[in-house]
């Protein structure tokens, strides 16, 4: 849980499969991670997150990180009917001191 002098972001996941595995696109930056496997897909959306939240962190660009997804991933978050298929909470650290949270929501279209 953060506290007074930490920063919680969120992030919405949208993971859906394609011909040789699943594509996850993260709504709120518009990253895109792809792996043969849902889960993997998803971790791998996690990690970039991570990452990504800790260069801006470092560099004071924080709103930077916040390019929306393409219209049609988003209209799909809208309109399909979805499933929860994992929710990640993952700290971040600068120095020695934990200065922010993500938490991510992936779902998925509903079989």
């Amino acid at each position: 849980m953060a506290t007074h002098d930490q920063v919680t972001l969120n992030f919405t996941v949208l993971c859906e499969k394609y011909d040789n595995g699943f594509l996850a696109h993260c709504v709120e930056t518009g990253l895109v991670s792809s792996a043969p496997e849902e889960m993997d897909a998803i971790s791998k959306m996690g990690k970039m997150l991570v990452r990504e939240v800790t260069f801006a962190l470092k560099h004071n660009r924080l709103a930077d990180i916040y390019h929306l997804a393409p219209r049609d991933v988003v209209n799909k978050m809208i309109d399909l009917e979805r499933r929860i298929v994992s929710r990640t909470e993952r700290p971040i650290t600068y120095g020695h001191k934990q200065v922010a949270i993500t938490e991510m929501t992936a779902y998925a279209p509903a079989c």
